[in-house]
């Protein structure tokens, strides 16, 4: 098995980092933010991380560096990609309410404890209505 990672690591690398950015855009989306520009900063700060400690040279001659996978740069892009991911999740939207799931005043769809906007629609959780009855 660790023979099928070493030979294709970039590939195995290339579809883990796809498979955690698109749960770091789920998690934007939901709270709220913008899809693309989450996963922009997922992706592409995991790619120049890459080069630069490849450019720099760090891990070279080290017990993290063994074969064609370096450990030591795995694991470094791995906090990036974790701080990535606990920052969607716990900076966005933390000023709005959540808790429970609840239904969208405006659509009546069922959202998710952690959505801050309507999947359906797009209107905050704590958005007003447009209904009469919040008139006066």
């Amino acid at each position: 098995m660790l023979e099928i990672i070493t030979e294709n690591h970039l590939i195995t690398e290339a579809a883990v980092v796809v498979l955690i950015a698109a749960g770091i855009v789920t998690i934007a989306r939901r709270r709220g933010g913008n899809a693309v520009h989450w996963g922009a900063v997922a992706g592409v700060g995991y790619i120049l991380l890459r080069g630069l400690i490849i450019a720099l040279g760090l891990f070279k001659g080290t017990a993290y560096e063994e074969g064609p996978v370096n450990f030591g740069r795995l694991a470094v892009q791995a906090i990036w990609l974790a701080g990535v991911a606990l920052s969607a999740r716990f900076i966005l939207g933390r000023g709005q309410a959540a808790g429970e799931p609840w239904f969208c005043p405006g659509c009546n769809t069922l959202n998710t404890s952690d959505a801050s906007h309507c999947e359906a629609c797009g209107r905050g959780h704590t958005e007003p209505t447009d209904s009469p009855a919040g008139r006066g």
